[in-house]
């Protein structure tokens, strides 16, 4: 196992999987973890960021990848020809088993399962995607709720904030502040933060959703969703778009873009073509973006 090390799971637990069975684990730092993925390790271990130096699938080597946009920051890659596996994992309460049946898929819908949150870690305790009395949403996979954590690794409350702690875990859980979906398999999909959805015209638009359409144009780098004042509707949609290198695109292109694949209500009013401000951890700095509309 190479150095340094960094807040990993899979330093101190999945690669006993590849030890196990004599294999190997390679963990990596920086951009030449891409060009390692050719090498035939058994397993590979990526940090946080590393999200940004696998942006492109590659057919000819089995590369299928999944670029989350959001709070989270994960590398989801098999390398099916090299039978090289991963791990998605979201924070150390879920995760997103593998099914046996799930490796039958074709290629984007086995990456869109293992790019949900998952279920509970058996070690952690109970995750629920949560409406507002606190019961458990329907598993129908629309349905949005907030995921709510309880158990032995969760903490006890915010330290000397009693008001704070109570509104935390009001009704029994911590209210983490995410919102997603429960799926009928009983997994769990993350579709976007509390504080980035937006109502328009009393409908719930997942900016995340929004932002995974935008990303699969092929002339676009990045994307993010914002909320914009709207006189009929209270907010719509905004878009902050980053071109692909020597790509250019109008407003108009994009906007029927998403409007093929999304319905209208959810997609944005206005394009604005500009590098996304980040913060120093890798953040798209939503806030500064909201300011400008």
């Amino acid at each position: 196992m190479s150095s340094p090390v960094t807040d990993n799971p899979a330093t101190d637990v999945m690669s006993t999987n590849a030890f196990t069975f004599g294999g190997s684990w390679i963990q990596l730092t920086g951009a030449d973890a891409a060009d390692e993925a050719y090498h035939g390790p058994d397993g590979f271990s990526f940090t946080y960021e590393q999200e940004y130096f696998l942006h492109s699938p590659d057919e000819e080597n089995g590369i299928i990848e999944q670029h989350l946009i959001g709070e989270k920051m994960q590398v989801l890659l098999t390398l099916e020809t090299r039978r090289l596996s991963t791990w998605q994992w979201a924070g150390p309460f879920t995760y997103a088993a593998v099914q046996d049946e799930w490796r039958a898929l074709p290629g984007d819908e086995f990456a869109k399962k293992i790019a949900r949150q998952g279920v509970a870690n058996f070690l952690g305790g109970e995750v629920a995607v949560l409406d507002d009395d606190y019961r458990q949403v329907p598993g129908d996979g629309s349905t949005m709720g907030e995921i709510g954590f309880r158990g032995n690794a969760v903490m006890k409350g915010y330290y000397r904030e009693p008001e704070i702690t109570e509104k935390a875990f009001a009704g029994g859980w911590f209210r983490s502040g995410d919102l997603g979906v429960l799926h009928d398999d009983g997994y769990i999909e993350l579709r976007d933060r509390a504080k980035d959805i937006i109502i328009s015209g009393g409908e719930n638009i997942s900016s995340i959703e929004v932002e995974n359409t935008l990303a699969s144009h092929p002339d676009i780098e990045e994307a993010a969703i914002v909320s914009m004042p709207n006189e009929r509707w209270g907010e719509v949609p905004a878009a902050f778009v980053s071109p692909k290198a020597g790509k250019s695109l109008t407003e108009r292109e994009v906007i029927d873009f998403c409007r093929e694949r999304l319905a209208h209500y959810k997609c944005p009013q206005q394009v604005i073509f500009e590098p996304l401000p980040r913060t120093s951890t890798g953040k798209v700095q939503k806030y500064s973006l909201r300011e400008r509309m």
